[in-house]
C-alpha cells in the first residue's frame, strides 16, 4: 500500500501480476489502477496529490518486430493514472526532487523535478538486481521536465535514497564490490552532491542505512566490518549531512539495523550492539 503525503484518504493498492487499484475515500470505493503496463513501482509527488511516478519492466510480448530486450521503464500521471506519459527507460533508481520541507523553508524547487539513475548506454537485458555488485555503467541524472532534457549529475551513482531534508547516493567504486557515499540537501534542490566526510574506516563500505533524519541530523548505518560479519558502525552527521563522525560502534545488524526511535522521547534511539569480551 503506497499513502499519498498529501492526502491521507487516497491510496494505491500494489498487487501482483499487474493487478493494483487505487481508493480515495480510505478503502472504501476501489477502482483499477490502469496504466498499460504492469506497475511494479509506485511513488505519489511530495506536495501535487495527483502527480506520480510509476516504475514497469517490459515482456517479450512487446517486441513483435525486434529482438526481445528486458528493461525498467519510467512513467508519469498528473491526474492519479487516467493518463501517463513516458519518461525514460533502462531506470534502476528514481526519486521525485520537490520536498514539502523545502517549500516551507521557502526554497523553491520545480515540481517536476525527478532524480534517476539509469545505464544511459544499456541495449541489451537490464539487470534486475544490485545485490552482489554495483556498476560504474549506472549514472545519476537530473531532470526538470521529464527527461524531455536531463544533466549527468553524478558518474557511478547507482541508489537514490531520499528524505525531505537530505538525499544520499551510493557511488559504485571502480572494483563495483564497494560503494562511497554522496549527499545533498533541500537548500540546493538535492543538486549539489559532494562526497560526504567518514572516519576513515568508513569511507568504502558494501552498503549503506539510513536510519534517521528527524533531528536535523542523520543516523548512518555503514557496514564496513566485511560481508560476513554481521556488525556494522552508527555514525551521526552535522545539520548539513556532509560530516560524520562516529556514534556507535559494532551495531548488530540481522535481517535489519537494531535501531529503534522512542517516539515518545525526542532525541531517544534504542540500539542493539555487540561488546567484545576482554
Amino acid at each position: 500500500m503506497v499513502q499519498n503525503p498529501n492526502d491521507d484518504d487516497l491510496m494505491v493498492f500494489l498487487g501482483t501480476s499487474g493487478i493494483n487499484w487505487i481508493s480515495e475515500d480510505c478503502g472504501g470505493n476501489l477502482r483499477a489502477l490502469n496504466a498499460g503496463k504492469v506497475v511494479q513501482e509506485f511513488m505519489f509527488h511530495p506536495t501535487r496529490r495527483d502527480w506520480a511516478l510509476a516504475a514497469s519492466w517490459t515482456s517479450c510480448a512487446e517486441f513483435i518486430d525486434e529482438p526481445c530486450k528486458i528493461y525498467k521503464e519510467l512513467f508519469v500521471t498528473k491526474n492519479l493514472g487516467e493518463e501517463w506519459n513516458y519518461v525514460q527507460n533502462y531506470v534502476y533508481d528514481f526519486e521525485w526532487g520537490s520536498s514539502q520541507f523545502a517549500a516551507n523553508k521557502g526554497y523553491a524547487i520545480p515540481d517536476e523535478r525527478i532524480f534517476l539513475t539509469r545505464d544511459d548506454d544499456a541495449k541489451g537485458h537490464q539487470s534486475a538486481s544490485k545485490t552482489n555488485t554495483w556498476s560504474t555503467k549506472i549514472d545519476l541524472f537530473v531532470s526538470d521536465d521529464f527527461c524531455k532534457t536531463s544533466t549527468l549529475l553524478l558518474e557511478s551513482g547507482n541508489t537514490i535514497v531520499k528524505t525531505p531534508q537530505y538525499m544520499f547516493v551510493a557511488v559504485s567504486t571502480k572494483d563495483e564490490k564497494r560503494i562511497q557515499v554522496y549527499s545533498s540537501n533541500y537548500e540546493s534542490g538535492f543538486k549539489k552532491i559532494k562526497k560526504v566526510r567518514l572516519p576513515k574506516d568508513a569511507q568504502l563500505s558494501n552498503t549503506f542505512t539510513l536510519m534517521d533524519t528527524s533531528e536535523n541530523q542523520v543516523f548512518l548505518f555503514i557496514e564496513n566490518h566485511g560481508e560476513l560479519t554481521p556488525f556494522g558502525n552508527l555514525y551521526i552527521s552535522d545539520e548539513k549531512g556532509r560530516s560524520f563522525t562516529l556514534s556507535m560502534p559494532n551495531v548488530i545488524k540481522g535481517n535489519a539495523v537494531d535501531f529503534e526511535k522512542v517516539s515518545s522521547l525526542d532525541g531517544t534511539f534504542l540500539i542493539n550492539r555487540y561488546n567484545k569480551a576482554d
